[in-house]
């Protein structure tokens, strides 16, 4: 309103105000009365002159008036300290936010990690001592298995001493005592932050605040130092009867002559079976496959009538995949599941029910022999391996040790030179007759004969035969025959592979030429499984339906010949759902 205007002209090392228009002197001295001096800068005990020397000259357009020498004297406060995590920044200006800012990382089971970075700088411009500091952990959602430590030993080496205190959401500690800010530094560089939550811990960041009192009580600007807290993917637990990651054993003692084949689980304590999924719960993560693998270790191979074999392949989603010599399972997923609980299940009751060790040989191989030419006992195992759906996918195996044990079942072998040199051996090899209503059974041709006329009508008769596969309708690995006889019968050996063919002929005739095993479930009932029949070697379409002929010997024909008044009823049966429990 004086119509006096300014301009401010900027030099080095001076800042210039002009003043002009005309006016009366009082005016002006109303203006000049007015002028005032400032400064905004955060350190202003830095500039290079004190005091400040402000020149005044006034002139009436012609001529102008003397200097007038004004020193205006800065007199600065207490500053607080300055930590700042930036090397390339101004250690004696204020820190930005960028500049005190630090981020770390902690994952699932990490070690714990420290805050602050190596290019950490702690400095004040008008103080030589720090007394305290003091660190913040926030966001705390892991209880107690959070924490913040400092190295006690560097702290007290510097007489510092260390206060802690915790609250449900966050952990303050306050360092006290009066020292260096190059000590502080060496201190607080010290800070970790720990998570010891071994399970799932909770993901996202935690904020830990660390402040830098000086000596005058002045606190510095606050370092803001983010956590990010990260799960990582943990192994399946697999607990086999022992213990989660604790091998186990089995005994399997020798079938002896005479006796039905029926295998051991390979679960000592089936009812103690488990797995276990830390992300389960967490990212409904799922077992996606289950392998069960019979192997040796040291010496010795695994002999040919030797499997592990699966009762039942779990439906719907899975499929069960069978080697080509039995001795080892795949349990698979066949489709995206959402339900980890339910798979995880699933798999359990297979494990508690439905897998099966077992040796049909005569002998099976109990010893073997080392490089070093050592006899020693051979070690069987099976091992069971789950694996998760995870990216990578991650795996826990466990092996059950496989004790085998043979038993004195045959006789020694002794031929007889007799008159007119004939031969008796012990073991004849005519085809084996089943017999029932307490007839005994026989497997030498003079007993054949002598029972000769066994009635034709009441002979067992083939009534029934079941296939289970996967799919439906389909007889594969892993599938079984059940034959059903119309009479009890004595239930004769099975145990080899000749046995069986002795009693039953089966077409397609790759069902007796591929490793399979039998059993009576009944007097009635012969099942026949079949762990490792593989369609694609037999270069046949998938076998959909069976027929079984019984080679019963009857009346008077000989034993080597067909019989015409013996049984040779068959039956063709499509497969079916169902699938009867062997025991």
């Amino acid at each position: 309103g004086s119509g006096i205007t300014q301009s401010q002209v900027s030099a080095v090392n001076e800042l210039r105000l002009e003043l002009s228009g005309f006016a009366s002197i009082e005016v002006y001295e109303m203006v000049i009365a007015s002028l005032t001096f400032s400064t905004v800068l955060p350190r202003p005990s830095l500039l290079t002159s004190s005091p400040r020397l402000i020149l005044l000259t006034v002139s009436d357009g012609v001529n102008t008036s003397h200097v007038v020498e004004i020193n205006v004297s800065v007199v600065p406060l207490n500053d607080g300290p300055i930590v700042q995590f930036n090397p390339d920044a101004d250690p004696n200006k204020f820190a930005s936010l960028s500049d005190r800012s630090h981020v770390v990382g902690l994952r699932e089971e990490g070690k714990p990690v420290r805050v602050m970075p190596n290019t950490t700088t702690v400095a004040d411009v008008d103080s030589r001592q720090a007394r305290q500091a003091t660190v913040q952990l926030m966001n705390v959602v892991d209880g107690l298995k959070e924490r913040v430590t400092v190295n006690e030993a560097v702290a007290s080496g510097h007489n510092i001493t260390v206060d802690t205190s915790i609250s449900r959401t966050s952990i303050n500690m306050t360092l006290h005592g009066l020292a260096s800010f190059d000590v502080y530094r060496q201190v607080l560089l010290t800070v970790h932050y720990e998570n010891a939550e071994t399970v799932e811990p909770q993901e996202g960041p935690r904020i830990v605040i660390i402040t830098l009192v000086d000596e005058q009580g002045a606190p510095s600007l606050p370092a803001i130092i983010t956590v990010t807290v990260t799960r990582r993917n943990d192994p399946p637990e697999l607990d086999v009867g022992a213990g989660f990651g604790v091998d186990d054993t089995i005994e399997f003692r020798e079938i002896a002559e005479g006796k039905n084949a029926v295998g051991v689980h390979i679960m000592s304590r089936p009812h103690r079976v488990g797995i276990r999924n830390e992300e389960e719960s967490t990212q409904n993560q799922v077992i996606q496959e289950m392998i069960i693998q019979l192997r040796t270790a040291g010496c010795g191979r695994l002999d040919a009538e030797e499997f592990v074999y699966l009762l039942e392949c779990p439906r719907p989603g899975f499929q069960c995949l069978f080697s080509q010599n039995g001795k080892s399972v795949r349990i698979g997923l066949t489709e995206t599941r959402t339900d980890a609980t339910n798979v995880r299940r699933t798999l359990e009751n297979v494990l508690r029910s439905d897998i099966y060790y077992i040796n049909l040989e005569d002998e099976p191989t109990e010893y073997c022999v080392t490089q070093t030419n050592s006899i020693v006992k051979m070690d069987r195992f099976i091992d069971v391996t789950i694996a998760d759906s995870g990216s990578p996918s991650l795996n826990t195996t466990v092996s059950i040790r496989v004790l085998t044990t043979n038993v004195n079942d045959h006789a020694p072998e002794v031929s007889l030179t007799l008159s007119g040199n004939c031969q008796v051996s012990p073991r004849d090899e005519d085809p084996a007759v089943l017999w029932y209503n307490g007839n005994k059974p026989s497997r030498t041709r003079r007993s054949v004969m002598e029972n000769k006329n066994v009635s034709k009508r009441t002979a067992p008769q083939v009534l029934l035969v079941t296939a289970i596969g996967s799919p439906a309708g389909i007889l594969r690995s892993g599938s079984s025959l059940f034959v059903k006889f119309s009479h009890d019968t004595n239930m004769p050996p099975v145990l080899r592979p000749a046995d069986l063919r002795r009693i039953l002929t089966l077409n397609p005739p790759i069902l007796l030429k591929t490793s399979h095993m039998a059993f009576w479930q009944d007097p009635q009932t012969l099942a026949i499984l079949f762990p490792a029949l593989n369609e694609a070697n037999s270069k046949t379409t998938p076998i959909s339906a069976v027929t079984v002929s019984f080679n019963g010997v009857k009346e008077n024909c000989q034993t080597t010949d067909v019989c015409e008044h013996g049984i040779h009823r068959t039956h063709t049966h499509q497969s079916s759902d169902s699938f009867p429990s062997p025991h």
